[in-house]
């Protein structure tokens, strides 16, 4: 199995939502105290029936991420967030590699360390605790059915009368194993009364009759199992301990409302309850777990408190109020179940601090091991890429022997060598890169899935997708010119900062040079509403569609306020959206596909286990921009690498034409240390596009930017991949 699909989060989630609903249900039982106890019992029905599902509702439902809302401090200029000029590097040259230099020899292959598998420790844990509830459940059933099966029915006059005047049908049985009325039977009622209830008067013949016809009619046979259910699910949490216990408590008192409702005084009816009970305490025949008993002793003194003694108003649950109740714990369940802080994802949220920087704290994805020390980052085995293969084959339902993996070995051994080589010099905390055929979507080439899939904020790589909406809505032109306020634009008391003061600056240098407040000026003219479309139609904020379990969801916000800072700091990709490195490729990708998208893809090809086609890539071509407005970012993300001011000069490959842009922001790891997200992403040959190359990783060295991080790992990638 998988590392995400054995991941513990979804565990821990789980029980976190759980402990909500039941949180929930048992908090609002002291705000209806003077309610009817069939409301308190409706309510934690619902509770416990919600706590039960809201494992298969969160897999069911779409997730709505919930992030704090991005909001931008007063910048200062210590700490710009912005791209600084990348420095001048002699660039690679494409050179032929031989197939015996591209192949990793065995004994320099570095294994990632493997980590403690809390995850199926965690499961097989609740499974041995929830297979003794369940075996509890089963055998109380098992034993009350026997009950019923072996009890003598009963036919008396007053028995026929009692069940004419509650209009209900059930068999009423005697058994003498049990000493307090019982009744069992979901879909079939049995009352079960004990053999000395054939000296009772017809008056509590009558009690006991209404008061176990009032469980038949409320279910509570199947609520107890549904309670049950809730325990075995979330075992380990005292609260649904305390909610199920509550639920026996509630039915029978709300089973004495409806007897105390038919018009039997309570002082006579409370007698009948005493005696019956000083009976069963005397005998102690209990009915087994499947069976409702009338008289438990823990429950007495309460029950005949609440008899003799009830609160004004109504006995009774109004028909509307148990439809608005039952309405509101379906909605909460929805919400619950729906809402997460990432969708088996990271969470990350956009943080003000005193430079005005995006600050993000973002996590691993569900299941993702996010190395803590450069160690991690290591060379990809062939132990590794059998894990992605039968990762996808997984997903795809296919055997993994059958599965067509789009991965070059070639191109994924020069991947993973660079990317070691960046972490002798760089010591990232995590890495990963990307390989991208843009005229099909086909991964080439991919380090670290888990890093690759994670949503986080992009940086400046975010400007070219502004730019490339602003053109193809038509709020821009390619030679209009921005006034950039000489690197500090005010918001109020907040301030956008550029890392160098620029005046007048037409769109491709606003690129080039990454300017912020070019890029709000972009915005201003574009507007949030037209942003927020566009960014979804490069399918940024929605489920990939890759062949990854548990693949989270990106970000981006429903309302973007026009002309607001974090609109424009948003623009300029630092705050506000989130994408992962495979969503952004993939975006890079449409823009060097002369406008046409394919969403990225790991599988060629799956057959089932009889030869059958179970999965066959078909890319999709749907087009996202006009040529035309396509042509013109990639002529821009061109000078983004070549000007002599641009930030992307590290990135050049000696006699190739290479298009792209760097993003650097600003991170804090969760113990609040600061670090930053370097990434390039880049398209070559820019004028036949063959390859989209992500390169990204997470720096805790001061002063690393997407220049001088991913630039030369890019320009290395690129280089050998083309003189393959």
């Amino acid at each position: 199995m998988s590392p995400i699909e054995m991941s513990p989060l979804p565990f821990l989630v789980d029980a976190a939502r759980g402990a909500v609903l039941l949180g929930l249900a048992l908090a609002v039982m002291p705000l209806l105290r003077r309610a009817p106890a069939s409301t308190r019992r409706l309510v934690l029905v619902l509770g416990l029936a919600a706590a039960a599902l809201v494992p298969v509702a969160s897999r069911l439902v779409p997730a709505w991420r919930v992030l704090p809302v991005a909001e931008l401090g007063a910048a200062d200029a210590s700490r710009p967030f912005a791209e600084p000029i990348g420095d001048a590097i002699a660039p690679p040259s494409v050179e032929p590699v031989s197939h015996a230099v591209v192949q990793a020899p065995s004994t320099q292959v570095a294994l990632a360390k493997q980590s403690f598998p809390w995850g199926p420790v965690l499961l097989a844990v609740w499974a041995l605790g929830a297979s003794a509830v369940l075996a509890r459940l089963a055998h109380g059933l098992a034993k009350a059915r026997g009950i019923a099966r072996r009890a003598t029915p009963l036919s008396l006059p007053g028995i026929t009368a009692t069940l004419g005047e509650a209009r209900m049908k059930a068999r009423v049985c005697v058994s003498s194993e049990i000493d307090v009325p019982a009744v069992t039977g979901v879909f079939s009622a049995v009352v079960l009364v004990p053999r000395e209830a054939l000296e009772w008067s017809q008056a509590r013949w009558r009690a006991v009759l209404l008061h176990e016809l009032a469980h038949v009619r409320q279910r509570d046979c199947l609520a107890q199992i549904v309670g049950q259910l809730a325990c075995a699910m979330h075992w380990f949490n005292p609260l649904v301990w305390l909610a199920a216990r509550r639920l026996r408590m509630e039915r029978e008192l709300s089973a004495d409302e409806r007897v105390l409702a038919s018009g039997t005084r309570p002082t006579e009816y409370a007698e009948h309850l005493l005696a019956i009970a000083t009976s069963a305490a005397r005998l102690r025949e209990v009915p087994p777990g499947g069976a409702l008993g009338m008289a438990e002793p823990s429950q007495l003194f309460a029950r005949v408190e609440a008899i003799v003694r009830p609160h004004a108003g109504s006995l009774r649950t109004s028909a509307a109020r148990g439809v608005a109740i039952t309405a509101s714990a379906a909605a909460l369940l929805g919400v619950v179940a729906c809402v997460t802080a990432g969708k088996e994802g990271p969470v990350a949220a956009v943080a003000a601090n005193p430079s005005g920087s995006s600050a993000s704290v973002a996590s691993a994805p569900a299941g993702a091991s996010i190395p803590t020390s450069a160690s991690a980052v290591a060379v990809a085995t062939p132990a590794s890429l059998a894990d992605l293969t039968a990762e996808v084959a997984s997903v795809l339902g296919a055997p993994a022997d059958r599965l067509e993996l789009t991965i070059d070995r070639d191109i994924q051994t020069i991947v993973d060598e660079e990317l070691k080589r960046m972490e002798d010099e760089w010591h990232p905390v995590a890495a990963t890169a990307i390989v991208l055929d843009p005229r099909t979507g086909e991964v080439l080439a991919i380090h670290d899935p888990r890093t690759a899939a994670a949503p986080r904020v992009s940086g400046s790589t975010m400007k070219s997708l502004t730019i490339a909406a602003a053109l193809d809505e038509g709020a821009i032109a390619v030679t209009d010119r921005f006034f950039c306020d000489k690197g500090a634009r005010s918001y109020g008391k907040e301030i956008l900062r550029d890392a160098s003061p620029n005046e007048w600056l037409a769109v491709p240098q606003i690129l080039a040079l990454s300017s912020n407040i070019g890029a709000s000026r972009i915005f201003d003219k574009l507007g949030g509403e037209a942003l927020g479309r566009w960014l979804r139609r490069f399918h940024l904020g929605e489920a990939m569609r890759i062949q990854l379990r548990g693949a989270p969801v990106g970000e981006v916000p429903p309302v973007i306020a026009d002309g607001s800072l974090r609109g424009g700091a948003l623009a300029s990709g630092h705050g506000g959206a989130m994408a992962s490195p495979l969503q952004m490729a993939a975006a890079y990708a449409a823009i060097a596909n002369d406008g046409v998208f394919n969403a990225p893809t790991l599988a060629r090809r799956a057959r089932g286990a009889d030869g059958s086609v179970r999965f066959e890539h078909h890319p999709e071509n749907e087009r996202v921009l006009r040529p035309e407005t396509a042509r013109a970012v990639m002529g821009m993300l061109e000078r983004a690498v070549s000007d002599e001011q641009a930030t992307g000069k590290a990135a050049r490959v000696q006699g190739v034409r290479v298009a792209g842009k760097t993003g650097t922001t600003d991170e804090e790891s969760a113990t609040g240390e600061p670090r930053a997200y370097a990434s390039f992403i880049g398209v070559a040959p820019a004028e036949q596009p063959r390859f989209v190359i992500l390169v990204g990783a997470v720096i805790a060295t001061e002063n690393a930017t997407g220049g001088k991080v991913a630039g030369p790992v890019f320009a290395r990638i690129t280089a050998r991949a083309l003189g393959r």
